[in-house]
């Protein structure tokens, strides 16, 4: 369990990469995202910004416009 003083800069870390998810900042998220089981291995919140920020660097945009597009396009 992290000291009271660690856990404040886990939530201050998390309170980052919410607002990176907010602005798309796919590499300030992951940043953050890395920074937290550093300190806090387990935390669900860093693994889960973790992912989404691999997805977020991962697919440019006009793949994830076509993925969509494609999954609302019905097929006969």
């Amino acid at each position: 369990m992290a000291s009271e003083r660690l856990q404040r800069q886990i939530e201050r870390v998390l309170d980052e990469a919410e607002e990176a998810i907010s602005r798309f900042d796919w590499d300030a998220l992951l940043q953050c995202a890395n920074a937290v089981p550093a300190m806090e291995p387990e935390n669900k919140d860093a693994l889960a910004f973790q992912a989404t920020a691999e997805r977020g660097l991962g697919a440019p945009l006009s793949n994830v416009s076509s993925s969509a597009h494609q999954a609302a396009t019905p097929t006969t």
